[in-house]
């Protein structure tokens, strides 16, 4: 937490036992895709930092229950996160997102589910219908 961590040692893919990792509020640009080697993670927090994109090995982390994202420069989300079955919250609010995969239709029906993507740039033509409650608060910034 405000460590001023730019970058993501290789090493913490080593760390195949990790459920718990906690990012938040660094100066971190890029999510590396080994963060996919961690198949036992259960919460990542990685909040307030400058992560422009989602790895596809994102979908690596079936066992991942709480993401959260928020206040980046994410441009969009990787498919993969679709196969997130046990995910119960993922915030995605204040980022610059534009559009929302499909397959993230998947993970509406998790039980308890807490999906948060205020404050982005999604138009009414670039996501889902599956979606249409979420949109509604986004407040699509930026639509023509």
């Amino acid at each position: 937490d405000n460590k001023g961590i730019k970058t993501i040692p290789q090493s913490i893919g080593d760390l195949d036992s990790l459920e718990h990792l906690e990012l938040q509020k660094n100066q971190i640009t890029i999510m590396p895709s080994y963060i996919g080697n961690l198949s036992r993670l259960k919460y990542f927090y990685i909040f307030d930092n400058h992560i422009e994109k989602i790895p596809a090995k994102i979908g690596n982390l079936s066992n991942l229950e709480v993401f959260k994202i928020y206040e980046n420069n994410l441009e969009e989300i990787h498919p993969h996160i679709g196969g997130l079955t046990k995910l119960i919250t993922l915030w995605l609010s204040e980022n610059q997102l534009t559009s929302l995969p499909d397959s993230m239709c998947n993970i509406l029906t998790n039980p308890g589910i807490d999906i948060n993507i205020d404050n982005n740039k999604i138009c009414n033509n670039n996501y889902h219908e599956c979606f249409n409650n979420l949109v509604d608060y986004s407040e699509g910034q930026g639509c023509p």
